[in-house]
């Protein structure tokens, strides 16, 4: 088990949200990561796969998986743009907030992960979860795969990508006492590069 410490609280440049779409049980780390990305983006972003793909670390085929997913879930809906002769123009990216969420409590997630682009949607989704907990929270690995559906392989990789690249730093007491997560609003990595693989 683990208690979450958050650094500074952020009061300005985050994305809301809503508590209920980061413990929607049938929603992966990936898609929660991707519903953040792209709620995060500002109005007046031109939606893409391709322009998607080159903010965030995943491939196409886990992007569309993701989005029919969200799609699904009536959480995203994608709409193909005609020009006035009826060709393709592009397409329009509309992220929604789950039904009844105005009333549901929600999580202010810091944008610098958001635009981190060494960051992966499964990575940027625990990182979600982990900022919706109070400080009292005990996190168990195990327990939270379960309640999310993700295996634990999933969360345990998360893990130690957001701690490679800074946003999290883990903190043993001892043996039998419980492990301390420390969530940072930016990473503490200055040179990215020299921390990938």
């Amino acid at each position: 088990m683990a208690r979450v410490i958050k650094g500074k609280e952020v009061k300005s440049d985050f994305t809301i949200i809503s508590n209920e779409v980061l413990f929607n049980l049938k929603l992966t780390l990936k898609e929660i990561g991707l519903y953040l990305q792209l709620k995060s983006l500002p109005p007046n972003w031109s939606f893409s796969i391709q322009g998607t793909k080159e903010i965030c670390a995943g491939g196409r085929t886990t992007l569309n998986a993701a989005l029919d997913k969200l799609e699904a879930e009536e959480l995203v809906k994608i709409e193909l743009i005609r020009d006035k002769k009826h060709r393709f123009a592009g397409q329009k990216a509309t992220v929604s907030e789950p039904k009844g969420a105005e009333k549901e409590p929600y999580t202010m997630v810091p944008n610098a992960i958001c635009r981190d682009e060494t960051v992966t949607l499964a990575e940027m989704g625990y990182y979600a979860i982990l900022h919706s907990f109070s400080p009292t929270y005990d996190v168990d690995k195990k327990r939270l795969a379960k309640k999310l559906g993700n295996g634990e392989a999933m969360i345990v990789n998360a893990e130690k990508g957001l701690i490679d690249k800074g946003y999290l730093e883990k903190e043993c007491a001892g043996r039998f006492e419980s492990t301390t997560l420390h969530l940072y609003s930016e990473s503490k990595v200055k040179d990215k590069k020299r921390k990938e693989k």
